[in-house]
């Protein structure tokens, strides 16, 4: 894959958010390697704010690439002797926004694919509305860590103002009918 300029039509995979997520990212690769992991692909950045597509094969289970999302481009890779006890293993993580199973055999795939819990809680509803969203995002813990508090709060405030200019030129009526139309 090519890492790079995301302006660039043959880019697959962009830049981080900012060069201290390349550290970061590169620093929990070199724990799994030095914890036992095998390096078979990337793990070393390129440039201040790309990292490579990055393969670690059998980290540790207490290594932070096998407890807790990364956001940037690594995939573990874990070997197993019984698959019941693999599936149980990937859904005792409190998260997993994506999983991929690959296999020969389409039943052992389906069934994998039926266990493992690795989806958008069926539960959680997402906002419809500018401001449910709005208040989604103010109440979010994660993205300030990342873009910093003043940034999250800045942000927040300028995309309510859009928000209060939008609904001041837009009458309640037509903008309901715009959201049963899409």
């Amino acid at each position: 894959m090519t890492v790079g300029d995301p302006t660039n039509p043959d880019t697959d995979v962009g830049p981080l958010i900012r060069p201290s997520e390349v550290t970061r990212v590169h620093t929990w690769v070199r724990e799994a390697v030095d914890g036992g992991g095998e390096l078979l692909g990337g793990g070393n950045p390129l440039g201040a704010s790309c990292y490579p597509c990055t393969v670690v094969f059998d980290p540790s289970v207490d290594a932070k690439v096998s407890t807790a999302e990364i956001f940037g481009p690594v995939i573990c890779v874990y070997p197993y002797d019984d698959l019941g006890n693999a599936i149980d293993a990937a859904n005792s993580l409190p998260f997993a926004f994506q999983a991929a199973v690959f296999n020969r055999d389409i039943d052992v795939a389906l069934r994998v694919y039926r266990r493992l819990d690795a989806s958008i809680d069926d539960e959680v509803k997402l906002p419809i509305r500018w401001e449910m969203a709005l208040d989604a995002f103010a109440a979010g813990k994660t993205l300030p860590q990342y873009l910093g508090k003043t940034y999250h709060e800045v942000f927040e405030k300028c995309r309510r103002e859009e928000c209060d200019r939008f609904h001041s030129e837009v009458s309640e009526r037509d903008y309901e009918w715009y959201l049963r139309a899409v």
